[in-house]
Order: structure tokens, then C-alpha cells, then sequence
């Protein structure tokens, strides 16, 4: 299954804000009867925090990451992320059904 991302809701904590551009699969199968499975995996790819000093922006292995960088992971996250705003990439079920 393709990858999703998301922004995490926004955590706030003694004047820090802090948030992850979060990817994430889920799959399904079915190998005749009896014999179905499943799995999935979810990690940050990117991870977001505003405090006193500013912005920061980095991966998880703590390298800083540029707005663009963050921007290409997941389009207008930093811009939900500074308004306070999350919203993850499933389809509405309008847009699903034009599918």
C-alpha cells in the first residue's frame, strides 16, 4: 500500500509547541480460506517545534530540515503546523467516491 502522511496534532508544553509530519501503511490480505493477515507501520519523518527561539524543523535522527524540505514531505504542513491546525491525508468520502 502507498505510504500516508499526516501532521500530528499539535502537543503543547511549557511554551513549546511540538508536532510530527507522520507517515504510515496499512495492509490487508487473503491467501484462501483461513488464511488472512495483516500489518502496518507508523513513524515521523519529520519532526516540528516552536518555542522561544523560533522554529525549528528537523528529521528524527536530529539533522535540521529546511521549510522546503518539510514542505515536500507533506505540502502546508509547516503552515497548519504555526496555525495550529492538523489534518490527516485520508480522502473525504466525496473524494473517495470520485475515485
Amino acid at each position: 500500500m502507498t505510504p500516508r502522511r499526516r501532521l500530528s496534532p499539535v502537543q503543547t508544553c511549557v511554551g513549546w509547541r511540538v508536532a510530527a509530519v507522520e507517515e504510515w501503511t496499512v495492509s490487508a490480505w487473503c491467501r484462501g480460506a483461513g488464511a488472512i493477515g495483516g500489518g502496518g507501520s507508523k513513524h515521523p519523518v519529520a519532526i516540528l517545534l516552536q518555542g522561544p527561539g523560533g522554529v525549528l524543523m528537523t528529521a528524527p535522527d536530529g539533522t535540521p530540515l529546511s521549510e522546503a524540505e518539510v514542505e515536500a514531505l507533506l505540502p502546508g504542513a509547516l503552515g497548519r503546523f504555526l496555525n495550529g491546525i492538523s489534518r490527516d491525508t485520508l480522502l473525504t468520502e466525496e473524494e473517495e467516491e470520485d475515485r
